[in-house]
């Protein structure tokens, strides 16, 4: 039999047609009835059927679709005859629902990846509806899980989320996933939804209350915020379980129905900080400790390195595996590279750099590894190289203009730039950036401070460089870098001094993990807020060290193995935070 893409052809050509497709209003389809059995069920027990009936004639059949337009239909059959379709937003939605009822099976996949690819703030509610609609519970999911992730940009920009009905609009709100950092944000999403049909709907304030968890808020946000909306001030139900949030959170009274609503309990993160390996007490460490940011609280994992301790090395992260390249464990200095997945809990091997580095810095660009400088138990280093993970290899590429150990890189609009270190005699207040496409470094202008030690990292278009060591203290001192107008500023200080400290972005915020303050080896975390140009303290890590470095782990099947496990003891711990900040300020 012909291949496919013949009987393509020979239908382009009007060749060895044997039936005909007729739409509503009279516009026909030729095709071949073999090619159309073989891809869909539907076609196949027509034709099936339709011989069964058929007197015996050299006259091609023709068969009535109805409620299908033909533009529609025209596609269907160039996926049948071609296995290939060019897909668009535009007539997505009816296209998968006529490949469903063609039972089009292919088609339907490929229609579903479109749009589970293509889930965006504004038409994810769309896809929603529409999938559930169509009983596709794989695309309704992902859009749910969307939804939950983006949750704040979904409900400032998508008016379509409040058309949702009770069920769903509670299932969201009730979620352990909703990725909201406070949740006056819940709150505010019930107002929203409710005053869209206020008078349908503002009976229903008592049962969305339940799934604000007020009791991790504090009261003047509270009073502020809720206390005297309309809302509330008319619902008797509403206002008693507000009083019993008040109890919880200022006497020793602990209401069950707290406990069984999850009033205080801390919702679960999408995403989790890893950080790997370290310096304490004289020796290397290859310990693993996730952070917790919903429950603000540090885990240990279990999962060392069978090959051994490593510290003052850099890391990426990359779909879900932790690239741990270089470094030192207390007598050689490393080429050696490893990786942790993070989904199988196993370490893996992977190629070693051309050099010994340790102090070394890495970054992420384009898929490709870069490491650069560092110390080989001899000189400090201007060469550069970089992995490619598809060949398992090594290239060297340009050096750059100064050596540097000990320094920090990060990428920001496709560019690595690469700040401070140490070059043997002296610590720098240089920077350079490294164009990819040109393999090239040039310099930038100087910091204001002389770091090494130091770690830096791109957020919301600006560069910053964070703490170090300037060759007689520890520093607490922070500054950003604007790109647009190639000037360093300072901002607020750190409240600890720290070097050879871990860096990463997590719910906006810029934290700052352990490290050396110039007596001690530290656990101290504290993250800044760029709004504010505020740095605060949050929960110590678990071990003390320095040397370590941090990853930013995303939507991995199996987080909860990561993530703080005694959630309900939480409950207890923030009310008596809360009771303890009370007195002190009484």
């Amino acid at each position: 039999m012909p291949h496919m893409k013949e009987f393509a052809k020979y239908r382009e050509h009007n060749m060895f047609i044997d039936a005909i497709l007729k739409l509503d209003h009279g516009q026909i389809l030729p095709i071949h009835r073999v090619v159309l059995s073989q891809k869909s069920e539907f076609f196949q027990a027509l034709f099936i059927n339709a011989l069964r009936f058929q007197e015996k004639s050299s006259k091609t059949q023709e068969y009535e679709i109805h409620g299908i337009r033909y533009e529609i239909l025209k596609k269907v059959l160039k996926y049948i005859y071609e296995d290939d379709l060019s897909l668009d937003s535009e007539d997505i939605f009816e296209l998968l629902s006529v490949a469903d009822y063609l039972l089009v099976d292919g088609l339907v996949d490929k229609c579903k990846s479109f749009l589970k690819n293509s889930l965006n703030t504004h038409n994810c509610v769309k896809v929603l509806l529409f999938s559930e609609s169509r009983f596709q519970k794989d695309l309704e999911e992902a859009a749910f899980q969307f939804i939950i992730v983006d949750f704040v940009k979904v409900m400032n920009e998508n008016q379509d989320l409040y058309d949702l009905d009770f069920g769903y609009i509670s299932k969201i709100l009730a979620s352990d996933w909703l990725n909201v950092k406070n949740e006056i944000v819940v709150w505010n999403a019930c107002v929203k939804w409710i005053e869209k049909s206020k008078e349908e709907r503002e009976g229903m304030v008592y049962q969305l209350l339940q799934y604000v968890r007020m009791g991790l808020m504090n009261i003047e946000e509270i009073q502020r915020n809720m206390e005297q909306n309309s809302l509330i001030v008319k619902c008797e139900e509403a206002n008693l379980l507000l009083k019993r949030v008040y109890e919880f959170l200022t006497t020793a009274k602990l209401s069950q129905e707290i406990l069984q609503c999850k009033l205080a309990q801390p919702r679960l993160p999408h995403e989790v900080i890893f950080t790997v390996g370290g310096w304490s007490e004289g020796s290397a460490k290859m310990e693993i400790e996730t952070y917790d940011t919903r429950a603000d609280r540090w885990v240990r994992i279990s999962n060392d390195d069978p090959f051994g301790p490593r510290a003052y090395h850099g890391s990426v992260a990359i779909e879900g595996r932790i690239y741990c390249v270089g470094g030192f464990n207390g007598r050689e200095y490393f080429s050696n590279c490893r990786i942790f997945d993070t989904v199988t809990k196993c370490w893996l091997p992977m190629a070693p750099m051309h050099m010994r580095r340790c102090y070394v810095s890495v970054a992420l660009l384009d898929g490709m590894i870069y490491a650069m400088g560092g110390y080989d138990g001899h000189g400090r280093q201007r060469s550069c190289e970089k992995y490619d993970l598809r060949t398992n290899q090594w290239t060297v590429i340009a050096p750059m203009n100064a050596q540097r150990s000990d320094a920090c890189a990060c990428v920001l609009d496709g560019s690595i730039y690469i700040l401070g270190g140490f070059n043997g005699q002296e610590c720098l207040n240089t920077a350079e950036v490294y164009d990819a496409e040109r393999d090239t470094w040039s310099m930038i202008p100087h910091m204001n401070q002389r770091r090494s030690g130091l770690k830096c990292i791109a957020h919301r278009g600006r560069i910053y460089a964070i703490g170090g060591f300037n060759g007689l203290v520890r520093l607490r001192h922070c500054e950003q870098y604007n790109p647009a107008t190639e000037e360093w500023d300072a901002i607020t200080d750190m409240i600890s001094p720290r070097s050879n400290f871990a860096i990463e972005v997590i719910d906006d915020m810029i934290f700052a993990m352990a490290g050396f303050n110039g007596t001690f080896t530290i656990s101290d975390v504290e993250c800044y807020a760029p709004e504010c140009n505020e740095w605060m303290m949050v929960t110590s890590m678990n071990i003390v060290r320095s040397a370590l470095t941090a990853n930013i782990i995303r939507y991995t099947p199996n987080i909860e193995e990561y993530l703080y496990p005694c959630r309900a003891e939480l409950v207890e711990e923030h009310r008596q935070a809360i009771l303890s900040s009370d007195t002190e300020t009484e």
